[in-house]
């Protein structure tokens, strides 16, 4: 049976993935040698980013979900669809076909042994911005949830305006609004975007936020990240008074509850010890509100 309560809006990145599979080499170098035939296994073709993780994992758990992502009028954008409409013909009905445009994809090299790599076309992700929301979806008391603006262009440009706007849009119909983030390519322009100041702007309309710890020491902690990133595992080589310290610095920029993602070590989670922000993120969750206040 359908819950019927209310109802979440997962907006954002959306992508097809094509996951070949590789044989077990000693080198990877030597699967990608210029001008050679190498034999792979059958390919894996999904659907991925936010609105596909996110919006089918909790349309399979049984909540009221719908999609709001874009894609291009090419024929990856139909696999997209395709994909969707096999999950539930309605997941389908508020994704944007943008005329002209790419869809986006992601090629993931996994071979066993190695850690993945991932080959990125934003495509339609990058023109994406806060009109393309229908607003009269989001439900009054029920969740936004908005994944990946380090790779969707328009939502790290001009300090992240159109993402600020996005959120507020959302939060303004009476929605509690969820903010995922994603670690951009560093050398590319949202690598040297300045997220502090973007975060500044979006998290005062952000009731939860959920970074991967990674991702988050990439934009606020810099120098630190990269000291971490040498050991071979960020997330293991953290510590509480790191994760603390992030975490109160993005409850001062807005947020009433973060969540720290650190893969297999769990995951750390802080709130504000404001009443009312708490109240309005955790009403909507099912959450005590003063059972969390201030939780470590």
């Amino acid at each position: 049976m359908r819950n019927e309560g209310a109802r979440i809006v997962v907006a954002g990145h959306v992508c097809l993935d094509v996951i070949p599979a590789l044989p077990k080499t000693g080198d990877f170098g030597s699967t990608l040698r210029p001008g050679a035939l190498t034999t792979i296994g059958e390919a894996t073709i999904s659907t991925g980013g936010p609105v596909s993780n996110t919006g089918l994992s909790l349309h399979k758990l049984g909540a009221n979900v719908e999609l709001s992502g874009k894609i291009g009028d090419d024929e990856l954008g139909q696999l997209v669809l395709m994909f969707f409409r096999k999950r539930g013909e309605s997941l389908a009905e508020r994704m944007i076909v943008a005329k002209g445009e790419r869809t986006s994809y992601t090629i993931v090299l996994s071979p066993p042994g190695v850690d993945r790599v991932f080959l990125h076309y934003p495509g339609a992700n990058d023109t994406f911005e806060a009109s393309d929301v229908d607003y009269d979806a989001v439900p009054r008391g029920g969740i936004f949830h908005f994944g990946y603006p380090p790779i969707m262009q328009k939502m790290y440009e001009r300090d992240g305006e159109e993402l600020a706007a996005t959120l507020k849009g959302a939060r303004d119909r009476g929605a509690v609004v969820s903010l995922d983030l994603a670690t951009p390519d560093p050398d590319s322009p949202a690598g040297r975007a300045d997220w502090r100041t973007i975060l500044r702007k979006s998290l005062p309309h952000t009731d939860v936020t959920l970074p991967s710890a990674d991702e988050i020491l990439f934009m606020l902690r810099r120098d630190r990240f990269e000291e971490l990133l040498a050991t071979g595992d960020v997330n293991r080589a953290l510590d509480v008074a790191l994760m603390r310290d992030v975490a109160d610095e993005l409850i001062d920029l807005g947020a009433a509850i973060v969540g720290l993602k650190l893969g297999d070590q769990g995951l750390y989670v802080k709130t504000t010890n404001d009443a009312e922000r708490l109240a309005r993120a955790t009403n909507a969750l099912g959450l005590d509100a003063e059972a969390w206040r201030d939780y470590e």
